[in-house]
């Protein structure tokens, strides 16, 4: 709140919104409704990106003009691109082994010799 009030305007959240925690679903688990108006009603200039991977929406997002603080929120999915842990709650906090780690960098383009 003191945020708002200060009129902190280079101040940036970025909320990663992908659904998930260690316990399971946030649906489940603890639902994150009305996000928006949350923040908003703290006096938090609100950007919803819906392709919360897509760089060029984010930097859209973070350029627009303010008077007050700003949260981004950004709709992900947890693990995207790698075929073995997209959307799945058992990757929120494992460690990978070698092989598993050259398998996903490998999926996201980034081959390791």
């Amino acid at each position: 709140m003191s945020a708002a009030k200060f009129k902190l305007d280079n101040l940036v959240a970025l909320v990663d919104l992908n659904g998930q925690q260690v316990d399971g679903d946030t649906s489940e688990v603890m639902p994150l409704i009305h996000l928006e108006e949350k923040w908003s009603s703290f006096g938090w200039d609100v950007a919803f990106v819906d392709n919360g991977h897509d760089f060029n929406l984010i930097h859209q997002s973070l350029s627009l003009t303010r008077e007050k603080p700003m949260v981004v929120i950004l709709k992900t999915v947890k693990g995207k691109g790698i075929s073995f842990m997209e959307s799945n709650k058992l990757w929120h906090s494992n460690k990978l082994d070698e092989e598993l780690k050259k398998k996903a960098l490998g999926e996201v383009g980034m081959n390791v010799g």
